[in-house]
């Protein structure tokens, strides 16, 4: 019997070196087409991340510039006796509504008031600053009639109001505005009291009304609102460990970060110059409006980002600028 031997057998050295040039290869293949789709991945959620930062900067903002000059039933010429000391009369100014505050290299023109300069989160630099002054969005009907001028003020209750609420009282004839120096509640009887001590805490020694009249059960009172918009650094970080620019509201001295990746504020101020004929002859920053009641509409110019790496150019952020001009409907047109 004859038993044949084989020979073993392998690879040689240079079909392994192929081998692994084929591995190496597919590898890199793989790789790239990994690198390539979340890059493309990160783009298109980048691209989101600055349409949606955008999309709810204008809408925010454009909502609260068309509301500017809301006075409820009272129109502009009507009667408004402010019983606030001087020192704060200009401040709670409902002709008033709107101004800004263009941003420089290092500061502000006009300067800023000491509530946003000394906020440890300070607007960034080189940014404008929005300021919108008017009512709260909704009333709070009288329960019972005042019998004077200088009597405590019957809301239906709960009030939202509180002790040093700055409000405006309307009953569509007349208007007033004043400090509530206590706030009494009583869920029992349905009715609140909202008191207005002359000569109190900001009020001055005056009633009221000047001509000795009184506010009826048609009588709303809205809370008086001040509310700063602006860019400062966010509370996060990105994917490279920076900050993240944010916009930010300060309403009433409370601050609050409302989206990320707002990185610039413009805005420039549609003005109506005389003679008056309600539309605007020419859009100003905030440092060249002569009168804020010519101010009859608003541009709003904003940059906003990616806030992650969504590019492989620059410094990896998406960036695009949008612009919006909205008309202040209790004034003039565009």
């Amino acid at each position: 019997m004859n038993i044949k031997l084989h020979k073993e057998s392998g690879i040689t050295l240079v079909e392994l070196m192929i081998a692994m040039l084929l591995g190496i290869l597919l590898t890199g293949g793989v790789i790239q087409t990994f690198s390539a789709n979340k890059l493309t991945f990160n783009t298109i959620e980048g691209i989101s991340r600055v349409q949606e930062s955008a999309r709810f900067t204008l809408d925010t903002l454009t909502r609260e510039a068309r509301m500017i000059g809301y006075m409820g039933c009272m129109s502009i010429d009507m009667p408004i006796h402010n019983t606030l000391y001087a020192a704060y009369q200009g401040e709670f100014d409902l002709s008033s509504g709107v101004t800004g505050y263009n941003g420089g290299a290092s500061s502000w023109t006009p300067t800023l008031p000491t509530s946003l300069s000394g906020l440890s989160n300070s607007p960034s630099t080189g940014t404008d600053i929005l300021k919108i002054f008017g009512m709260s969005s909704s009333g709070e009907r009288l329960a019972t009639s005042m019998p004077d001028s200088s009597a405590a003020l019957k809301v239906v209750s709960p009030t939202s109001l509180a002790t040093n609420d700055v409000v405006f009282l309307s009953d569509c004839e007349k208007g007033a505005i004043f400090q509530a120096t206590q706030v009494n509640t009583n869920s029992t009887s349905g009715v609140d009291n909202v008191v207005h001590n002359q000569g109190s805490g900001w009020n001055e020694t005056k009633p009221l009304t000047t001509d000795g009249s009184s506010f009826g059960e048609d009588a709303t009172v809205y809370k008086l609102v001040t509310k700063y918009y602006y860019v400062a650094p966010g509370t996060g970080v990105n994917s490279q460990g920076n900050a993240v620019q944010s916009l930010y509201v300060m309403e009433n001295g409370t601050v609050s970060e409302l989206i990320e990746g707002v990185e610039n504020l413009q805005i420039l101020f549609g003005v109506d110059t005389p003679p008056a004929d309600t539309l605007a002859n020419r859009y100003v920053t905030a440092n060249n409006i002569s009168a804020n009641d010519e101010v009859v509409s608003i541009r709003l110019i904003i940059t906003t980002n990616s806030i992650n790496t969504a590019t492989a150019e620059g410094d990896g952020l998406l960036r695009r600028t949008f612009t919006q001009t909205v008309k202040i409907r209790n004034r003039g047109s565009l």
